[in-house]
């Protein structure tokens, strides 16, 4: 999911990189999107399921795992002169919002099923 509105993103935006050294556009970050993505199912979704804690994420936990995969992996890709800041900041949101998607999906579901 990440990757397919990543990719429109990118075709819409058409934002070139600061470095010519990759040829594809740069807005939003893929890695910075996905690592958001990762980062958020892992600690938000699946970790309090599995520790038995079986509660619902609250918006600062949300925003906190975005700020996180921003300065982590948004830095970097900033520091290898592959991305602009908004392009990591996009990425970071992103990333976050298609996780929280998935959550609100997976509880819809689960809810539907009680029933």
């Amino acid at each position: 999911l990440v990757r397919f509105f990543q990719r429109i993103l990118k075709s819409g935006f058409h934002r070139m990189r600061p470095s010519g050294m990759v040829s594809d556009f740069s807005y939003p970050s893929a890695h910075t999107a996905r690592f958001a993505f990762c980062l958020s199912l892992v600690l938000l979704v699946f970790l309090p399921r599995v520790t038995g804690r079986d509660r619902r994420a609250t918006l600062d936990q949300w925003f906190l795992i975005a700020v996180t995969a921003w300065i982590i992996m948004g830095s970097c890709r900033m520091l290898a002169d592959a991305h602009w800041f908004s392009d990591t900041l996009g990425g970071a949101a992103l990333g976050v919002d298609v996780a929280a998607a998935v959550e609100i999906c997976a509880l819809l579901l689960q809810d539907s099923m009680r029933q």
